[in-house]
This record gives C-alpha cells, structure tokens and sequence, in this order.
C-alpha cells in the first residue's frame, strides 16, 4: 500500500483518514525495513494528539496487541538490524500509548526467557543505539517474571545479569521494577540484598502487597533509620519511600519509628527546593490520613495540622515583617493545608472558618521585597490552592460555613482579577470556577446570571483586567443581596492592599487608574464606600506622615482634582500637606529608585496641577535643584521616557510662558543658565523640553547646543520640536534649512549608524509639518527637501524607506499603497514616472543599498531582482544606456574622495556626519558587481573605456577594500564589453590585463598581510578573463604560477594578453 509521508503533510493526521494510516501500519509492521523505517516512524507520530487509535479501530479491535506480536514474532531469529528497528518502533510506541499500557501485551511464556536472557550480554557491544534493544527486551523481561512462574533458580542470574543496566537513566526503572518482583519470588536473594537495594527498587517493593511478607518489624525500623539518617535524605525517592513505611511500622504499632518519620518532615518544611515541597506536602498528608482513617488518630492528626494552620497565622499575621520569614517554610505550610483541606472540611470544619479569615486573605496578598524583584508568587498560588482544594472536597453533599465560603469567594474573586501574576490569576479563575459551581451557586449567594458574568471577567491581559473589571466587579457586588459587606471587602482589598500595600508599582499605577474610573462614574453613589475608605486613608497618611502612603494617595487626587471630580476628597489642602510629608522625606538613595521614580512623576503632576489649576505655584531655587536632581537620577530607559518626557515638556512649557511663577529673576536666570548646560551635557529628559521654550529663548538655545548634542537627543529635540515647529518658523523660517540639514546626518559609533535616529526623526518632523517645507514660496528648501527625500527613500533603513517614500507620494500626489514587500519596485516606478529615471541622489542612495555589506541576502536579492525587472521590462533601449551612464557617474571619483579627506568632517551650521564616501564608494562598486554577476546585458555604445579610467583612478588610492572592490570589477568590463571575442574590445581588454599582471608582480614582492587577499583577487579576476574566452593555455600558466612567487615574476605581459 501507498502512503505519502505526514512528515510532508500540512495538517498531519487532518490531512489523511486514520483508517489510511492503520492500514498502513498494519501491512508494515510485521516488516520493518531501512526502507520503510522513517515512514512508519512518522505514521506512528501522527497518533500523538490522540494515542487511543493506536490501541483500538473504531470497531473496538484491539490493535496494539497486533502490534506488539509482530514486534517480538520469532525475535530470537532476527538478526541485529531487525532486532534494533523492531526496539525503536516498540520504543516509540510506549511513549505515546505509554509503557504501562504496552508491557501489558508482551508475551507471558516462560520458555522465552533464556532467550531474553542471552541477547542481554551482547547489548552492551553494539554501540550507542543498543539501549533501544535493552529497552525492548528489559520490557519483556519484567512481563515474564511478573508472571506465576515460580523462578527459584533462575531469580539470582537474572538479578544479576539485568543489574549491569542500572546505571543507564532510561532503563533503570525497569530494572527495578524486575529486580522487586524477582526479590518477592525468592525470599532468599531479598534476604541476601535488602541491605543494598537501591531506593526506586524499594519503593516498587513496598508498593506491593505481595512483599509485605518480607519486611519483618526490625527490618522495617532498620530501613527507616537508613533513610532517616542518611546525608542525602532529602531525596524526592525518600518522600514516596517514607509514607510506605510509617504504614507498616504502623502495622508494628510501632509509635516510636512513626514519630520520627513524622519529626523527619517536619524538619524537612523549609527545603529550597520547589518541586521537593510539592512532593513532601504530599507525602505527609498521606501520613495524615493513615492516622486517621488506619490508626484512628484524629487527635494526634489534628494536633499536627492545627500546628501547621497555627504556624501560617503567625507567619501571615504581621505584613511588616513578610520580607523577613521564610516563605519556604510558609509555603510548605500552606501546601500541607491544600493536601489536607478535605481532611479537614470533614473531621474539623471550625478549622476551615480559621483558614478562611486569617491565612487565605492575607496569603493571596503576600510579597517579599527583594533587590531587584517582588517575591510572593508561590504563597498566593498555594493560597488558591487551598481554596480549590476546600471547593473539590465537596464529594458527598457537605454543606461548609457560608461565611467561610464567602469569603473564599470574595478572595477568589479579587486575585483572579487584580494580581500581577498570570499564573495566580489563572489559579485564582480556576479554583473560583469550583467555588461558584460547587457552592456559591447552591448556596444562592448569587444567581445563575451574576455567576455567569463573573466566570466571563477577562483576566488574561492585567491591563484590560484592571480597566474592565473594576467598574464590572463594582456593579455585580453592587447588584448582591450581601452588597453592603461585598463592596466593603471590595474597597479593603482595592485601596488598603492594591493601592497603599503593594510593593509593584505597575499595580498601583493602574489601581489609581481604575479607581479614577470608579470614583469617575459612582462619585455621588449612595453606598460611598471606596470614597469613606479613601478619605480614612487621606487622614491616616497625614496624621501618622507616611510618604509612600501620601504620594499614592496624592497621584489618584490630582486624577480627581485634574476633572473636577470629588472636590471635596481631592481638595487643594489635602493634596497639600500629603505632597509635604514625601518631599520632606524625600532620599536619593539607591535602594529607592523605583519608588522614587513613582514619586519623582507624581511630584511633576502635582508642580503642574498647582501651576494650571490653582496659581500657587512658586518656583524657587530649592524647587530648581529639586528638578534638576531629578532630571539627573532618571535612566535613559524607554518605560521611564515614556512616562517622564510628556510630564517635563508640559512643566517646562508652564514656567517657560508664566513669569509669575519665578520667585525672583535671579532664580529664573539661573533656572535657565542651569537648562543650558544640561543640553550641552546630553540629558535626555532636558532636550526632549526644549522645544517648550518660548521661541527666542528655544532658537538662541538650539542654535548654540547644537554641535554637542549627540545623535540620541538631538533626535529628541526634533521629535520635540513637531507640534512647535509652526510657531518657531514664524520667528526664524532658517531653522526649516537647518532640519532638512539634519536629514543627512550618517554619524558612525561603536553602536553603528546612530545617524539614523536623527534621520529618521527629522523626516517624521517633515511629515508631520510638510505645508512648511514644501511651499512654492521657498523652491530651493522644497527641492533641497524632495532630493533628500528620494535618497532615504532608496536606502536600506526600513523605517525611514516608509516614511520618506509616504512624504514624497503626498507631494507628488501620487496614490499608491505602500507595501513594504514590495516597496522597492513601488520606488523605482515612482522615480521612473516622476523623475524620468534622471534623479542621482534615488540612485546614490539605490546604489547604497543593492552594494551594501551588512544586509542580509534576501534583502539584496530582492533590490537586485527588482532593479533588473525595471530595467529590462520597463525601460526602453536608450533609457537603458543612460541609467548605465548615471549609474557610473554616481560613484565618487578619485578626486572627490581626495578632496572629502581633506576637507573637514562636518556639515556646516546642522554639525551633521556626511556620509563616508570611502563607504560610499565601496557600496556603489559592489552593486556594480552584483548586477554584472547577475548577468546584465549593457548596451555597445556605452563608454566602456571611460569606466575604466575611472575604475583605474579609484584603484590607484591607498585603500585596501576599494583597490578590492575595483579589480573585482575589471574582468565583468572585458565579458561585457567582448561578449564573445577579445577582437571586440582588443585594447580594454589588452590595458586590465596588463594592469592586473603588474599588480600581482608588485603584490607578490610585497610582505603586508594585505598582500594574500590581494593577490587572490588578482589570480580570481586573471581567471574569470581566460575562462570567459576559453584561454585554456593561459588558465593552465595562471594555475603554476600561483604556486610560487617566482613563478608570478616570471609571468610576462606578451604570453599573458589573449
């Protein structure tokens, strides 16, 4: 039967019936070949997404079984090949279908075993694939003497022979799983290995119920106090190993084992180990459970847990002190709880009303402030699990307290939604889901239709969870019979936890917001609760002076006072005196930044809200320093400008225009001197305001601190500068020249082209202001702008292509969609329609592009694809020469590069970097070269000679790459210049060849380590010619001379020329 490979199919299993697909395995299965291997590999990968078609047809056939008697058919016969691809398939199909599930169709005869067993030995000799077999045949094993066979004699050589795979990580399971049932059949070996078995092989032994026989009481207290006491005890194996054995010193009665087990996890609460916690709260409750439900313990079992219950309350009890406790310990607690919460629903339900009132709320609220992070996350999702734990343990109809489920509710409800983590959202929703389901709803706290909406509350994205949720929340609590006590949680949790008790101030941030939302939309509700709680804040944060209360507090008012909401709460006295008591205990310390950054915005929200709002603001010199400090310590990080540029350039334009906020005009003389310099030094936060000066103050400013600002803010000043930029005009129309200046700033760092921020900002600045640049009353800017402007648009920064490609459309109102796939071959239709194909700055820039270096091949394909569709398809044959000649005539002579070196590097009155012209020129040549190797067929009347000459003096310069880039170029001008003969072009072709031969002598006597690659571009440019005209004599004197310096220098112009 034929099958196409999945491996080639888009939609795997979609895209072929499974009934193809068993077939297929069921005609090859029984025939593994090399051939068919990988097939039938893929085939069997396709049941990934749903294993059970693999076990049964849709007829209820079981098929693995056919499956796996095919595998081990007269498997003693096969040779090693077969055997290892029969182990492969037999391995690939336990992971899907699982091993559990495939040793169970092994086959049971015993007779098979010594053939089993001598196949074992030779594994180990055939390479690294032979763990496969081992795999297999270890599998076969196990079911075998898992078997009724009695395997006395035999039980000590398989024990043994089987041992030597223990040390392989995939196999060793097996082992052990053979090795505990051969110990169960032979009480005689056990007695002779119990002292040295592994941990995994004694856990499948105590896990039978068939080996209890061999674990007397004094061998049971001998084990425990093996693992109790052993250096490495804190092993996951030890945690699956010690419940097994308090169950049978248990059996012993033996109380003395069993408390020291118990005293052994207890001692064990505080591992930093997360997923060893997870395994130890496990263990422990099953420790629990055998108390009570084998040994009737309950006292003794609820001694323990109200200990672990007693120990998270005081742990959770005092929040100053989070940062101190250990939270291992706490979580561990706290898992130890979620084990047991049905437990202790059952036996002590006073318990869950302790749990419910003072662990859950205060751990889903738990952190720990560390240097650079917020720790909690692990508390609050044990918190959810407790509260999942207590909804699941609802089985047989128990109705738990209302209130405790209330509350369990309430907590649910308000982490699901509001905590920054999305992993303890999504436990929260999930463990909320159970609690509304299970008993919210049964309860009739609320009703079918309230249950729906809040199961329908976004929670995926914090930002639309705070924005949507709030006012949603708000309205279901709101619309409660239980309203008055929903809505009063609600305010505790949202203002006393969210707002003044979080650490992450991305939570508070959009706390304010969503409580401005709120108090926006319910500021005059009869119920006033989040309103009373704000004002009992206010008063506390001014009574007792806390400044981090105050400054949180202060950014939700000036919200409020900003849209004259609540002017009662958010009164000018208010925001007084909670904006006193930060600045007063304000510290530029290090370990505070982040609060200080809050701070600091706040701080400039309040400046500007007193300036607009209420006119008594005074800007004094303790104020100026204050500013400038601030303006020092904020990082030049993209969150912070994001957040701090608008607030500086608002504030800076209030005290620019207002002269009565100055306290003296010594203070507004220094303010300004102090501006200046922070310009001429860089700072970021400074030059993104200065155009928010007034325009006189702005151009004498901008004029003078220009030449020192570095790419990064002048890109800012210009960004600055577009909603200004109209009324600044009107006081000097030269600044537009400066800016069009700017758009050919090519600055190089360490950090690349950083010319291309003030590029780029400068052509946004045209867009965004275009009527000024373009006015028919000024020609020359507006065509200084269009030749610039074309030129980006050719180049290789994406960005800018757009946009200046955008500018020039609306210009030329020229009505196209601009695709960036496409976006090149758009350009040289625009240019070939506007410009007649006759514009050198869209070809220098075009040039730079298609010859660039650092870019990557797909790109330049692409600029070279489209640049020969455009000249075979659209243009016709005189056009063609023409564009060759502009072509030739944009690349920069050797005098134009002589006189650039010895000019000074700048550009006038913008100080802008022009572009290396050495660069320049490379990239031009290289785009030649690209579109010759590409084959372009160049027209006969084109001046092949003049290129030369020019080619001839750019080699002549002392650069290494160019010289490079020039001999590069001199055999694509013979094979295009003499397509077929060297007759066509004798003398071209005569003058490369004699230049590059006496460049190859000279390089040869020549010891720079330059000379090599030279020298190899010489003998590959040599080789191109004779190969294009079949000189094979002379590829033939090329090829020995290349081998030795003497040879070179023997070479002579007469033998060499064609």
């Amino acid at each position: 039967m034929s099958i196409d490979s999945p491996e080639n199919e888009p939609n795997g299993i979609l895209s072929q019936s499974i009934s193809t697909l068993q077939a297929y395995l069921d005609e090859n299965i029984c025939t593994i070949t090399d051939e068919n291997f990988d097939k039938l590999s893929s085939v069997i990968n396709e049941f990934e997404q749903d294993p059970s078609l693999l076990i049964f047809s849709s007829n209820g056939e079981n098929r693995l079984y056919h499956y796996v008697e095919c595998l081990t058919l007269d498997l003693e016969l096969a040779d090693s090949k077969g055997i290892l691809l029969r182990s492969k398939v037999f391995y690939n199909m336990s992971k899907l279908v699982t091993w559990k599930r495939i040793v169970t169709y092994l086959p049971t005869t015993i007779y098979q075993l010594p053939h089993l067993l001598a196949l074992l030995p030779e594994v180990a000799t055939r390479g690294e694939e032979s763990w496969y077999i081992s795999y297999m045949i270890l599998s076969w094993i196990y079911t075998v003497v898992l078997s009724p066979f009695k395997l006395e004699k035999s039980c000590n050589e398989i024990y043994h022979i089987t041992a030597q795979y223990e040390t392989f990580q995939s196999l060793k399971p097996i082992v052990s799983r053979i090795h505990s049932q051969l110990l169960i059949k032979n009480s005689e070996l056990f007695n002779s290995m119990k002292d040295e078995l592994d941990p995994l092989t004694m856990n499948y032994l105590l896990k039978s119920a068939s080996a209890k026989h061999l674990f007397d009481p004094e061998l049971v207290v001998k084990i425990c106090k093996k693992y109790l006491e052993d250096s490495s005890s804190g092993t996951l194996m030890n945690l699956k190993l010690l419940p097994k054995l308090f169950k049978m010193s248990a059996l012993s009665e033996n109380w003395a084992l069993m408390e020291d087990i118990i005293s052994w996890f207890l001692s064990n609460m505080n591992n930093n180990f997360t997923r060893f916690r997870f395994k130890l709260a496990h263990s422990f409750a099953e420790i629990i459970r055998c108390l009570i439900s084998e040994l009737h313990e309950e006292g003794a079992a609820k001694e323990i847990i109200d200990a672990r219950v007693e120990d998270s309350v005081k742990l959770l009890s005092s929040p100053s002190s989070w940062d101190l406790l250990d939270s291992d310990f706490l979580h561990t607690n706290l898992l130890v709880i979620a084990e047991l919460s049905g437990v202790i629903t059952k036996h002590w339900p006073e318990m869950s009303k302790r749990i419910s009132d003072h662990i859950i709320p205060q751990a889903s609220k738990f952190q720990q402030l560390r240097l650079n992070s917020i720790k909690g996350s692990q508390i609050k999702d044990a918190s959810n699990f407790i509260c999942w734990s207590v909804a699941r343990s609802n089985r047989n109809g128990e109705v738990l307290d209302r209130k405790v489920m209330t509350n369990i509710y309430l907590n649910l409800l308000m982490c699901s939604i509001f905590d920054r983590d999305l992993m303890v959202r999504r436990s929260a929703n999930a463990a909320l889901q159970e609690v509304l389901g299970r008993y919210i709803s049964p309860m009739k706290i609320l009703d079918n239709r309230t249950v729906l909406r809040i199961i329908e509350l976004p929670i995926i994205n914090l930002a639309a969870s705070y924005s949507e949720n709030v006012l949603n929340v708000y309205e279901i609590l709101l619309r409660t019979n239980s309203s008055e006590y929903f809505l009063s949680y609600f305010a505790d949790w949202v203002v006393d936890y969210n707002l003044l008790a979080n650490h992450d101030l991305l939570v508070v941030r959009l706390t304010i917001e969503a409580l401005f939302q709120l108090l926006s939309k319910y500021s005059r509700s009869a119920d006033g609760r989040v309103t009373a709680k704000l004002r009992s804040s206010i008063n506390c944060a001014i009574e007792f002076r806390k400044p981090l209360t105050s400054i949180k507090l202060l950014s939700l008012l000036i919200m409020l006072c900003d849209k004259d909401i609540d002017v009662s709460l958010a009164s000018h006295s208010n925001m007084d005196k909670l904006y006193e008591i930060y600045v007063s205990t304000l510290k530029f310390s290090h370990n505070q930044i982040k609060t200080n950054l809050f701070g600091f915005s706040v701080m400039l929200k309040y400046w500007i809200l007193t300036i607009e709002k209420f006119g008594t603001f005074t800007m004094n010199e303790k104020k100026s320093e204050l500013f400038f400090r601030i303006m020092r310590v904020i990082p030049d990080e993209d969150n912070q400008m994001a957040i701090f540029v608008p607030l500086v350039k608002q504030f800076v334009l209030r005290i620019s225009a207002d002269g009565q906020v100055w306290r003296s005009s010594g203070d507004k003389t220094k303010f300004w001197s102090k501006f200046e310099s922070y310009v001429r030094i860089n700072n970021t936060l400074i030059s993104s305001a200065l155009p928010e000066l007034t325009p006189t103050r702005f151009l004498k400013i901008f004029y003078a601190v220009l030449p020192s600002l570095d790419c990064a803010r002048k890109s800012q000043v210009i960004d600055s500068l577009a909603d200004r930029l109209p009324v600044v005009v009107t006081y000097d129309h030269s600044v537009l020249t400066t800016i069009a200046g700017l758009l050919n700033d090519y600055t190089i760092t360490q950090q690349g082209d950083v010319g291309r921020y003030v590029r780029i900002s400068s052509a946004k600045l045209v867009a965004q202001n275009i009527e000024l640049f373009s006015g028919r009353q000024n020609e020359h800017l507006r065509k200084v702008i269009i030749l610039s402007l074309m030129r980006l648009s050719a180049e290789q920064v994406k960005d800018l292509k757009v946009i200046c490609f955008d500018i020039l459309c609306r210009l030329f109102d020229y009505d196209i969609e601009i695709n960036k796939k496409k976006i090149n071959s758009q350009l040289l239709e625009f240019q070939h329609l506007i410009f007649k194909g006759h514009c050198t700055e869209f070809w220098q820039g075009y040039l730079l592009s298609g010859g660039a270096i650092h870019f990557s091949d797909a790109e330049v394909t692409s600029l070279i694809d489209d640049f020969l569709k455009h000249y075979y398809f659209v243009l016709e044959e005189q056009d063609r020469l023409d564009l060759c000649n502009c072509l030739i005539r944009v690349i920069p002579s050797a005098k134009d590069i002589i006189e650039f070196q010895q000019d000074e590097n700048r550009n006038g009155k913008t100080i802008s970097t022009r572009q290396d012209i050495l660069k320049t020129a490379i990239s031009h040549l290289t785009f030649w070269l690209r579109i010759m190797e590409s084959g372009i067929e160049i027209d006969s009347r084109f001046n092949f000679e003049g290129v030369y000459a020019k080619l001839y003096n750019l080699h002549l310069l002392d650069n290494h790459l160019l010289r490079i880039s020039v001999i590069k170029l001199f055999p694509h001008l013979i094979t295009s210049s003499c397509p077929s003969a060297p007759t066509e072009n004798s003398g071209l072709t005569d003058s490369i060849i004699k230049r590059l031969l006496m460049l190859l002598q000279r390089e040869c006597l020549s010891s720079g380590e330059k000379s090599p690659v030279l020298r190899n571009t010489i003998f590959e440019a040599l080789a191109q010619i004779y190969l294009h005209f079949n000189a094979e004599s002379h590829l033939a004197k090329i090829r020995t001379a290349s081998t030795t310096k003497q040879g070179v220098m023997q070479l002579s112009e007469s033998e060499m020329l064609i």
